[in-house]
């Protein structure tokens, strides 16, 4: 009795060892790898193909929205300046780039130019979208408007948070030949910025949006403080205290 059960016991080993070496075999050499380039949403993924093991993001419900419509800001009898504000409302993923298209049309719907461009978001960020000095006579224009075209989603750990830039020693100054903005932008984040774009909106008395500028900084380093300037020609009604400036730059 005491040697069967040893060859039983015995018997059971081998087949369990048996067992694992073929499930072995089958995983390494048989099993198809998982993947996240079979059109089948599998392995834990929370869309096809995207989510769980798979690096890239699923795309979002709600993707880069136009929060209002676009503003035309006229510069002299030639020229016009447009401004459109977005937001992404997603707080776990980023925009690494999005391309957008302004256009303009006529007072009875006509088009009149198209502006394409490329941008980028944070998450859960709102920015302003801008275009200077387009070459449009105001008095031609209609209405302007935005559409978002195709967007790069990425998680928020691999584009991070939106930049630690402060503004400083924000100065306007009007005369009858310009309109000055001048200060000094702080670079106070972890890292440098290859490029720093810096946007001034300019407002009337009631506090209205009249008109926008930009300039750019290159290389600035880290705990770097960098004077600028930016100019616009000169508008007739605006309050220097009511300008806003904005900072926009994607970590490298």
């Amino acid at each position: 009795m005491g040697r069967r059960l040893k060859q039983l016991v015995y018997g059971l080993l081998y087949l369990a060892i048996l067992g694992g070496i073929v499930f072995g075999f089958y995983l390494i050499f048989i099993r198809p790898a998982p993947s996240c380039f079979n059109g089948v949403q599998d392995q834990g993924e929370l869309g096809v193909d995207c989510g769980g093991p798979c690096r890239a993001p699923c795309v979002p419900e709600r993707g880069v929205t136009p929060v209002d419509g676009v503003a035309v800001l006229p510069i002299d009898v030639g020229h016009v300046s447009l401004l459109a504000q977005v937001q992404n409302p997603n707080l776990n993923l980023a925009a690494w780039s999005f391309t957008y298209t302004l256009s303009i049309t006529d007072k009875t719907g006509n088009p009149l130019h198209s502006l394409y461009g490329h941008s980028y978001m944070y998450a859960g960020e709102a920015k302003y979208l801008f275009a200077v000095k387009v070459d449009m006579p105001p008095a031609t224009i209609g209405r302007a408007d935005i559409q978002i075209g195709s967007t790069t989603w990425v998680y928020v750990a691999d584009m991070g948070d939106t930049p630690s830039l402060a503004v400083q020693a924000l100065e306007t100054m009007t005369s009858s030949s310009s309109l000055t903005v001048s200060g000094v932008v702080a670079n106070n984040d972890i890292t440098s910025f290859p490029q720093v774009t810096i946007l001034a909106i300019f407002k009337n008395q009631s506090g209205s949006i009249v008109g926008l500028s930009q300039t750019q900084i290159s290389n600035l380093s880290l705990n770097e403080k960098r004077g600028f300037i930016i100019l616009h020609p000169p508008l007739g009604d605006v309050n220097p205290g009511f300008t806003q400036v904005f900072t926009y730059a994607l970590r490298p």
